[in-house]
């Protein structure tokens, strides 16, 4: 099996064409299921220790049942595509785990940009939806995660904690903890493997609203 992997779930013909052609610009093996079948390909680029990009099609009355574990392998990004992305179907999406949204409406070059994104390791939505998402939760874990996460990350490594919940990107991170970019990398990679998560998109799903 290669070592990239693009998945496209219940994506109508048009926009696996487009993803066609953009898996083919990154390097990526592509294959096109239903979504009963994601859960057999997921584990098999587990296995494989893949890089995947999954990209789902997704309407607002399916967002539940694609809920995705916060355990998930390292190197597997989540997109979804939707006819109706709203503001609220974003925050839906936020919490249910995914790395980023994009309109199904989008051009090339967004989708395009979207991948690139999520394999940079940061979240693909709408600044409405992000900034909606840090005043209602305001980027504050659980009482629960909150203790795991104290318990398993270095004082440097929660600082940066608090940063991504603030919404800033690697760079804005390194310029205010007066540290290189690849620094940030490292942390983030650090408290991925110790927390077993592996995206920000998972990050921001541990937050709960602080009222």
């Amino acid at each position: 099996m290669l070592d990239k992997q693009m998945l496209l779930v219940d994506l109508p013909d048009e926009l696996i064409q487009q993803f066609s052609h953009i898996a083919k610009l990154l390097g990526f093996a592509i294959n096109t299921v239903g979504r009963s079948m994601v859960s057999h390909y997921v584990e098999q680029f587990s296995n494989a220790g893949s890089t995947a990009i999954i990209i789902r099609y997704i309407q607002p009355e399916q967002v539940e049942l694609s809920r995705l574990t916060t355990n998930a392998i390292n190197k597997q990004y989540h997109l979804a595509v939707s006819s109706k992305l709203t503001t609220e179907l974003e925050l839906s999406l936020i919490a249910s785990g995914f790395n980023g949204a994009v309109s199904a409406d989008a051009n090339a070059v967004e989708l395009l940009q979207a991948a690139n994104t999520l394999l940079d390791e940061h979240i693909h939505y709408s600044q409405a939806a992000t900034s909606r998402y840090v005043l209602q939760n305001k980027r504050v874990p659980s009482y629960q995660n909150s203790t795991k996460l104290l318990a398993l990350t270095t004082p440097k490594e929660q600082q940066v904690l608090s940063l991504i919940w603030s919404g800033l990107t690697n760079e804005q991170m390194a310029s205010k903890l007066g540290i290189s970019i690849n620094t940030v990398k490292m942390h983030i990679q650090n408290i991925y493997k110790k927390t077993n998560i592996k995206s920000r998109g998972q990050l921001f799903a541990l937050t709960s609203d602080h009222g």
